[in-house]
């Protein structure tokens, strides 16, 4: 096969990068280990996230209230109490993006359940130990 002129810079700079790599250190397996990764939203984007989710579920809940009012003839009580709510709902769903629980439902469970569990047990035996 003809080798193409063309790739011989390529090659060059393929060789200055293998080596600029092993100089501090990093090799291709630790480059694809961090590229399997999920990428880390970006800040502008997480902003807006998080404007949405305060801004939709004040008003998701005043609407959802608004029509429940008109068919029970409550006005304005149930837009008020759901106004609230959706508010809340929005504030926590601004924690959950905050704190990386993405869709997860529920709370998350602590990293290190056994040292927790061996600190309860030795509790539990020095309390038997005093009776």
């Amino acid at each position: 096969m003809v080798q193409d002129p063309e790739d011989q810079p390529l090659k060059d700079l393929d060789a200055r990068l293998n080596k600029a790599m092993a100089d501090r250190g990093l090799t291709p397996e630790t480059d694809e280990t961090q590229s399997s990764l999920p990428p880390r939203p970006s800040d502008m984007g997480m902003g807006m996230r998080i404007g949405a989710e305060i801004l939709v579920g004040p008003l998701v809940g005043a609407w959802i209230g608004w029509y429940l009012d008109g068919w029970l003839e409550t006005r304005p009580l149930l837009m008020i109490i759901l106004l609230f709510a959706g508010g809340a709902a929005g504030l926590m769903n601004v924690y959950r993006v905050v704190n990386g629980h993405g869709m997860a439902v529920g709370y998350k469970k602590k990293e290190d359940d056994s040292r927790a569990d061996v600190q309860s047990s030795s509790r539990d035996n020095e309390n038997t130990d005093r009776e």
